[in-house]
């Protein structure tokens, strides 16, 4: 089955999006809160909000072949 180009692209555009989300969430809210960011919560959301990333731009440049 084959995705059309817009489908990739904005199916990119939500990863991206994603990325930025957990980033702020993992990193941005307990320090807004004033609380303490753990080691291991920060890795967990940096790792996610890279994987989200990759992902992302991996199907934005396979929607954009498609041009």
């Amino acid at each position: 089955m084959r995705l059309k180009r817009e489908t990739l692209k904005e199916t990119g555009k939500l990863f991206y999006d994603l990325s930025k989300i957990s980033a702020g969430l993992g990193l941005l809210l307990p320090f807004l809160k004033g609380e303490n960011v753990s080691i291991f919560s920060a890795l967990i959301a940096l790792f996610s909000s890279l994987v989200f990333f990759v992902i992302g731009l991996i199907l934005i440049n396979k929607g954009a072949e498609n041009d």
